[in-house]
């Protein structure tokens, strides 16, 4: 018995290694093989969760059920919307990302449903991510040096792995990419955009550590966001701040409200180091206005394209949406526009942001879904798990991450978050109501 619990226990902690490195080895294959590794490990951890839950009889509760109501309904429906579509078109391309899409779905659910059990899983894999973070801000930082002393790059990545068709044909430099009169560092990413996605999440975390020790705590917040400047993400850069923001305006704990206190003490020399250190890396080729113009430069193709699309689109697909990964065969039959296209050659790819996503894919029903889903996410939780929810809107905003890729990651994460914040609550309530009756 003992051994098959220090099994079990082995296996959550294989899990947790292959969800927080999934990231990481998004841009390789298998070696000898065309299998992608996030395929791999999503497979792997699939079978090793599903091992784990009907040996321990782990299951859902009107709780979990609660919480997953609307992510489930909008699988469940992007699914059938997406079948049917396929079916119709004769479009036999897209069923290995549907697959992929119900493995994600069924990890979520029971990485809610264990960690509700056995906090211990949640907690473990907040240590290994932590440890991550930590690794690669230390060598984003490294970078920067050697970068300053000797103006040599050194691109940082998984050599011993081959990268995808996909990142070989477009010539991705890893590590590093030149922003402006700025060189932006993003070890074993592929742009910088990616890097401080990944750490993101990790301000969270540390944001609910901060009563616990707040000198390593904050020690560690200012590494993250050194690094998330150093790479010259305009995204990290305003979300990292956004999400401290949230914290401290929102925060209601005694450490908020001290965070509070040393943000508005500190708020000079944080003005100084924005306008001489970070304005420069935050706006290296634009200006803040342009962030928001529906031009056809690369911020308005990332936020603005797969809404322009979605209102030439006919009452019906508005309604309903047009299956997964359909985009392109789309436009093409309907004879849709858009500047950026145009100005382009033409071409047109499957790119778009998570909201559009969401609304092309699926329509209004699933864009509902979705936010449903997030509103249920954001209340009644803690400011450290609000502002990551805050942020996953935002990257939904801007980056392709709807029921795949980074999107997965962050509910994980926030899944997680919520029951060792539940766990350490009742352990606090437990400890006051044996104080009080001591005292009695």
């Amino acid at each position: 018995m003992k051994i098959a619990l220090n099994f079990s226990d082995v296996v959550l902690k294989i899990v947790s290694f292959f969800i927080v490195i999934m990231p990481l080895v998004n841009y390789y294959d298998l070696p000898g093989t065309d299998v992608s590794m996030t395929t791999v490990l999503l497979i792997l951890e699939t079978v090793l969760l599903s091992y784990y839950s009907i040996r321990h009889s782990v299951g859902s509760n009107k709780e979990n059920l609660s919480v997953l109501f609307p992510y489930l309904a909008l699988m469940a429906y992007i699914f059938l919307i997406s079948v049917l579509t396929n079916f119709y078109d004769g479009n036999n391309e897209n069923w290995v990302v549907l697959a992929a899409l119900i493995l994600n779905t069924v990890t979520i659910y029971y990485v809610l449903c264990i960690s509700n059990r056995k906090a211990e899983f949640a907690d473990y894999m907040f240590k290994l991510y932590l440890a991550i973070c930590f690794f690669i801000c230390v060598i984003t930082i490294g970078e920067e040096l050697i970068y300053l002393v000797s103006k040599r790059v050194y691109p940082v990545k998984f050599d011993f792995l081959p990268l995808s068709n996909e990142y070989e044909r477009l010539d991705y430099r890893f590590g590093y990419n030149v922003r402006g009169s700025y060189v932006g560092f993003s070890p074993f990413f592929s742009e910088p955009s990616h890097l401080s996605q990944y750490l993101l999440p990790a301000i969270a975390i540390l944001l609910g550590k901060i009563k616990k020790d707040p000198f390593k705590t904050c020690a560690f917040l200012i590494l993250i966001e050194m690094a998330i400047v150093i790479s010259t993400s305009t995204l990290g850069i305003v979300a990292s701040l956004l999400m401290i923001g949230v914290y401290i305006f929102l925060g209601k704990t005694d450490s908020a409200k001290k965070f509070r206190r040393i943000a508005i003490l500190c708020l000079p020399i944080l003005i100084l180091v924005y306008l001489f250190y970070i304005r420069g890396r935050l706006f290296y080729d634009s200006d803040a206005s342009s962030m928001f113009s529906a031009g056809s430069d690369k911020t308005s193709y990332r936020i603005f394209r797969g809404f322009s699309y979605y209102f030439q689109f006919p009452l019906f697909n508005k309604l309903f949406g047009i299956g997964f990964g359909n985009m392109s065969s789309f436009v093409y039959t309907h004879n849709l526009t858009y500047d950026y296209e145009i100005a382009s050659g033409g071409a047109v790819n499957e790119y778009l942001n998570g909201v559009s996503q969401a609304l092309v894919y699926g329509g209004v029903i699933s864009a509902v879904l979705l936010f449903m889903f997030y509103f249920k996410l954001f209340k009644n939780t803690t400011s450290e798990i609000k502002s990551l929810v805050f942020v996953l809107v935002i990257l939904m905003m801007t980056a392709a991450t709807f029921l795949r890729g980074t999107s997965v990651f962050y509910i994980i994460l926030i899944l997680g978050l919520r029951s060792v914040m539940s766990k350490n609550e009742k352990a606090l309530n437990s400890k006051e109501a044996q104080q009080i009756q001591k005292t009695h």
